[in-house]
């Protein structure tokens, strides 16, 4: 029933299920606006320390946020969000 509330943990779920998610950026951005979360809020947080693991393992299908201009360009609206 989370996913139907747009619950946070749903983040949680997105580091270690990324290929469940056909969208991760937006999935991402739409539950953080959802919630009024802060950029600093632990579950935004998790997501960027997990693409920084993945990308020293250069893990590039494991990420949240593609390196491509899409993903980078929904990372810092999530960055940004007050």
């Amino acid at each position: 029933m989370e996913f139907a509330e747009f619950n946070p943990k749903i983040l949680e779920y997105q580091k270690t299920n990324q290929l469940w998610f056909r969208v991760g950026t937006l999935t991402a951005l739409f539950i953080q606006q959802k919630n009024n979360l802060p950029p600093n809020a632990p579950e935004i947080q998790a997501l960027f320390e997990h693409d920084k693991k993945m990308l020293a393992k250069g893990d590039m299908v494991g990420l949240v946020f593609s390196e491509n201009d899409f993903g980078q360009a929904i990372k810092q609206r999530i960055m940004q969000a007050a």
